[in-house]
């Protein structure tokens, strides 16, 4: 997985990844998260929220994702593809999965934990879609 380590002030771009670039991944979004001020709770969020997406995406299509990066209107966005069979109609149920269940809590999850999210499935792939509000301009701190 190839992510430019650089200034994250202005977060953008994608790569393709595989189960070995998750810690990257998720480090990777843990920085953009804080560099877009958000704070450690909604950052530990955040990342946990993209780690299931992206989990998700390589255990149920070909191996491998692609994630993009956005920061924008207030936004901090991750957005992950794959392209795999696209979801179940049931693969997004509604409200919390019973304590019983053996999966199914990742859609749950995430709804929990961003502030907006949104999925896109066909038979040539799901794109999923999580995103954190930010302040308009990097949270700087003040030095002295």
């Amino acid at each position: 997985m190839y992510v430019d380590s650089g200034e994250l002030s202005a977060v953008a771009g994608a790569a393709r990844f595989t189960v070995e670039d998750l810690p990257v991944l998720r480090a990777f979004v843990a920085r953009a998260a804080r560099s877009a001020g958000l704070d450690t709770d909604r950052t530990d969020q955040f990342t946990l929220a993209v780690n299931e997406a992206a989990t998700n995406a390589i255990r149920y299509a070909t191996g491998w994702a692609e994630v993009t990066f956005r920061r924008g209107g207030g936004w901090l966005s991750v957005e992950i593809g794959d392209d795999g069979p696209g979801l179940p109609t049931a693969g997004r149920a509604a409200g919390r999965p019973p304590p019983t269940a053996t999966h199914g809590r990742g859609f749950w999850l995430m709804d929990e934990l961003c502030d907006r999210v949104e999925v896109l499935s066909g038979p040539s792939g799901t794109r999923i879609s999580l995103a954190m509000a930010v302040e308009t301009e990097p949270v700087r701190a003040e030095v002295g």
